[in-house]
């Protein structure tokens, strides 16, 4: 896990910021476990807060539709789980606007051996 996630008990403010890597500015993309490296010291919200949203769907924040261009984003909640044969997840926090039968708030999840992109950020704890 990442040494900076918050831990503990703490008042939940809605209000959240999301941190893109240089490495995922405009066309750019970088690889999740790069992306890990990065994050190391940011207090990235862990997936604890990702299920509370998923619990109260009416708390998430509308801006978090859709990104500055349009495109809907993965926001993810750098909890990191591994699967029988060692693979690092983390999970996101997703609108769907038209997916077959997802349509709305869902959540899923991504390696940390694929890219994550500029609509791909992670979920901070916003500064007070």
């Amino acid at each position: 896990q990442l040494p900076n996630r918050v831990r503990g008990q703490f008042v939940f403010d809605p209000k959240i910021s999301l941190y893109l890597s240089p490495n995922q500015q405009g066309s750019e993309h970088i690889r999740g476990d790069k992306l890990a490296l990065e994050l190391t010291g940011e207090p990235v919200l862990p997936a604890n807060v990702l299920d509370f949203y998923l619990a109260n769907r009416e708390l998430i924040p509308e801006e978090l539709k859709k990104n500055d261009s349009g495109r809907t984003m993965e926001i993810f909640f750098w909890t990191t789980y591994q699967d029988s044969i060692g693979s690092l997840y983390v999970r996101f926090l997703c609108f769907y606007d038209a997916w077959w039968d997802r349509r709305g708030w869902q959540s899923s999840y991504r390696s940390l051996g694929q890219d994550w992109r500029s609509s791909d950020p992670a979920a901070l704890l916003a500064s007070v």
